[in-house]
């Protein structure tokens, strides 16, 4: 393997470039031009070559994928990969190792694999249950469109400041049995 490469600003550009060199794999982080610096930091401080491009994330994007065919490099996608968000699915028996005593499990869904992954409802104690379901944004990835939730959460408004998501929940609709 020649290297991996992302597109992404986020958790997911400081977790590839964390294992990549857990694992001496080279690693090709593109963001953004307007990505915060303690962002690029970060992900600079695992050691993987950080290329600032576009103003938008579909420009950012183009310009991985130029540069993943130009140089051979496999390209892991953030958030649209059915194998990153398989492995996100982890959490759920993370957070219910953490608190078994937990009734509910919220996970916003939008532009990442973290996002779209939905913690499994806890079957350990068949005389409760626990409750998980997913915050739906307008904007979504042909994974999101298939997660079928077991509660629905409607978005009253979804404010949009550099790169981070403020959601409010407005409504919790409890549509199943």
């Amino acid at each position: 393997m020649k290297g991996v490469i992302v597109m992404s600003a986020g958790n997911h550009a400081k977790a590839v470039a964390c294992h990549a060199e857990r694992l001496r794999i080279p690693a090709t982080i593109v963001m953004s031009k307007n990505t915060p610096n303690v962002k690029v930091k970060d992900t600079k401080n695992f050691g993987a070559r950080v290329v600032l491009s576009g103003d938008n994330l579909d420009e950012t994007a183009a310009h991985a994928q130029q540069i993943a065919e130009s140089e051979h490099l496999t390209f892991v996608h953030p958030y649209n990969a059915v194998d990153i968000i398989a492995g996100q699915e982890t959490v759920a028996l993370e957070i219910l190792q953490a608190q078994p005593d937990l009734d509910s499990i919220v996970v916003p869904v939008g532009e990442d694999a973290y996002q779209e992954s939905r913690p499994v409802p806890d079957s350990r104690d068949k005389r409760r249950r626990t409750e998980s379901g997913n915050s739906h944004t307008p904007q979504g990835t042909e994974i999101q469109r298939r997660v079928v939730g077991r509660v629905a959460f409607l978005i009253d408004r979804i404010e949009n400041l550099r790169s981070d998501w403020f959601l409010k929940i407005v409504k919790l609709s409890r549509g199943y049995q």
